[in-house]
């Protein structure tokens, strides 16, 4: 506490009385609150969509990194409600404080991201910070003063998309944020881990069921949980209103043609001159077409600017998510007589984007790409 309020001895008593109110006020927190989101949703899956949780070994200690703090797991990213989402992560921190050394900070954990499903047939729960996740950074820096010595590992990164995590900045203290370590898979985990404490999903040597650990907990509460297969499933429209908010608020911005070509194959699947045609929804909108560059990255996103020079450092115009749509595609359109001879539109659940370019043969490779894409991202 004292470090967090700059060694201020008031500011700190008055900050840890807030924090005991609030736990007092939001009341006890337990593995009932929490099991639906630690279970898969179907008896065909073997993993959740999206859950964090501490790594026990039940047996009364828990994995551990190589400075000794408790290991935390996020499968993808927690999902539900504003409350629900708080629960989750109060659950995890409730039992890795179990597990704090005497002259570690409570809370002081290593948290692991992973970012890409274990289950082929799981949807992509990680997202764009919306308002619900940037309040649980509020939570850690309010009342979990110990996370500034948390280390936070994310994998399954893609490189472009680590421009985006700029947008988090601002709602993170900046010691959180400069622990985080963002990486395209577990090999710089190594490092922070013995292999007896790292997943064999991980490339380590330790085993880890999660619905056996649900089950444990239930036992040691004395409460009923749901029953495996029976988990919370993931609803697209979190990911789609993050997206809006971000693009509605220009935060995107930290992305630019230079920025996303210079990682050449790895990270671009096509990108091209084409000319858009405005929605006309807006005071200020037309439906005039306009010169855009489209670029349509791997990890499920698609972006247009403004500028059509390749080697630009202008920001993206806007970013469309694929991930987590009921029925995302792309389709050829007849042509409007005002724009290209050949156009095609990118249809998602929130809105159409019309586009155009110069030949069928152009457009159709268009088409084809991006329902690949679509696909993917639909476990089809």
């Amino acid at each position: 506490w004292l470090q967090a309020t700059s060694w201020n001895v008031a500011k700190a008593a008055q900050k840890w009385s807030a924090a005991e109110k609030w736990r007092r006020d939001m009341g006890a927190v337990g593995i009932a609150d929490v099991a639906p989101f630690m279970r898969a949703p179907t008896a065909e899956r073997s993993s959740p969509d999206g859950c964090v949780f501490c790594l026990e070994d039940g047996r009364g200690d828990t994995a551990r990194d190589n400075l000794g703090r408790p290991i935390i797991v996020s499968i993808g990213m927690t999902h539900g409600n504003v409350n629900e989402l708080r629960k989750q992560l109060v659950y995890a921190y409730q039992r890795a404080a179990e597990y704090a050394l005497p002259h570690h900070p409570t809370c002081a954990c290593l948290f692991v991201v992973e970012v890409v499903p274990r289950d082929p047939q799981a949807p992509l729960t990680f997202r764009f910070p919306d308002r619900d996740i940037r309040k649980l950074f509020d939570l850690q820096a309010c009342y979990y003063p110990g996370t500034l010595f948390q280390t936070t590992y994310m994998s399954g990164i893609p490189r472009f998309v680590m421009y985006t995590f700029k947008l988090v900045r601002p709602f993170m203290s900046r010691a959180t944020y400069d622990r985080m370590i963002l990486a395209p898979d577990f090999a710089r985990l190594k490092q922070l881990v013995p292999s007896a404490a790292m997943l064999r999903e991980w490339g380590g040597e330790l085993d880890f069921d999660l619905d056996e650990y649900v089950d444990w907990r239930a036992k040691e509460e004395g409460v009923d949980v749901c029953a495996r297969g029976l988990g919370r499933s993931f609803r697209a429209e979190q990911s789609a209103s993050a997206m809006d908010a971000i693009n509605d608020a220009g935060g995107a911005s930290a992305i630019t043609p230079q920025s996303l070509l210079n990682d050449g194959s790895k990270s671009v699947l096509r990108h091209g001159e084409v000319s858009k045609r405005g929605s006309g929804s807006g005071i200020f909108s037309t439906r005039r077409w306009k010169s855009k560059l489209l670029i349509q990255a791997k990890a499920g996103l698609v972006y247009y600017f403004d500028s059509t020079d390749t080697s630009s450092g202008e920001d993206v115009s806007r970013m469309i998510s694929l991930c987590h749509q009921e029925s995302a595609l792309a389709e050829r359109r007849p042509a409007d007589g005002r724009g290209p001879a050949a156009q095609f539109a990118l249809v998602t659940d929130a809105r159409e984007f019309l586009f155009g370019v110069a030949t069928d043969a152009e457009a159709d490779e268009w088409v084809a790409s991006l329902n690949d894409a679509c696909k993917r991202q639909a476990g089809i």
